[in-house]
């Protein structure tokens, strides 16, 4: 992630930064412009990174909102999700392992907060890492890393 934001850093102050609560607030506002903005900087930034060969995977972690099942803020998440699986970017929505594992006042700092506890970062560090290593662009990457070559990390595995 920090080498990804520093390769992109062009592009920073105008791509939208977007945590689980601006996606979700975003759907309350029923900003569709702001979609459209968010695909087009995210297909930028996906074009930037496999440009420099640089891997990455799109996680989205919900906000307190769509934890507390919020409808629209649920949906806000999975539309983040599915729009950059949709670009072909390896994807993982913590909202399923999070609800498994913890109520939604233990997953984050403060009630109302979209920072994550102590504990909310164990379960999304254990889920994620469970994804990676199920994902073959993953495997892929790595043997391309042991063996120096570049390696573009795709959600269908292609390089």
């Amino acid at each position: 992630t920090i080498r990804a934001e520093h390769e992109a850093g062009a592009m920073r102050n105008r791509a939208p930064i977007a945590s689980g609560n601006a996606v979700e607030s975003m759907t309350d506002r029923g900003d569709n412009d702001f979609k459209e903005v968010y695909e087009k900087e995210l297909r930028k930034l996906r074009d930037l990174l496999w440009a420099k060969d640089i891997a990455f995977v799109f996680v989205t972690y919900p906000g307190h909102e769509a934890m507390k099942g919020h409808e629209r803020a649920a949906a806000a998440v999975q539309w983040a999700a599915n729009a950059a699986a949709d670009l072909g970017i390896p994807t993982v929505d913590l909202s399923a392992p999070l609800r498994r594992r913890l109520t939604p006042s233990a997953v984050y700092l403060l009630p109302w907060d979209a920072h994550p506890s102590g504990r909310g970062h164990a379960v999304a560090a254990s889920a994620l890492s469970a994804h990676l290593l199920e994902l073959e662009a993953i495997r892929n990457a790595c043997d391309h890393q042991r063996a120096g070559t570049p390696s573009r990390l795709r959600q269908d595995g292609n390089h």
